[in-house]
């Protein structure tokens, strides 16, 4: 499982090797030149991506991780009212996980090990 840390380290390393737009690009014509694309977040998109939190180490509290749990729940049961929802998390969390999201909500079998994600 890739945490949050060891994603931070590799991103370090991509900014350091240029493939990070602001950084290495820019002596060959910028990111957009080679391809890249960076929408800003206010532009539509197809679906949005979550993560379900589990980890006791990051929410140690079992009772606030509950709550936690509805409440993400919630707001991906109330976004996928108008666009595609994919939750990402553990084969072994879908059961419980189900029955606090709906059935438009996609669920892939990705272990994270935390609730935080960005594009």
């Amino acid at each position: 499982m890739l945490s949050r840390r060891r994603f931070l380290h590799g991103a370090a390393a991509l900014v350091g090797a240029g493939l990070v737009p602001g950084r290495g690009f820019a002596a060959a014509g910028g990111a957009a030149s080679a391809g890249y694309f960076y929408p800003e977040e206010s532009l539509p998109h197809e679906r949005t991506f979550m993560q379900w939190p589990v980890n006791p180490q990051v929410h140690d509290d079992a009772a606030f991780l509950q709550t936690l749990q509805k409440t993400i729940g919630d707001i991906a049961n109330r976004i996928s009212e108008f666009e595609p929802v994919v939750m990402m998390m553990a084969k072994d969390h879908e059961e419980a996980a189900r029955k606090l999201l709906g059935q438009k909500v996609e669920i892939w079998d990705i272990a994270t090990d935390d609730l935080w994600a960005r594009d």
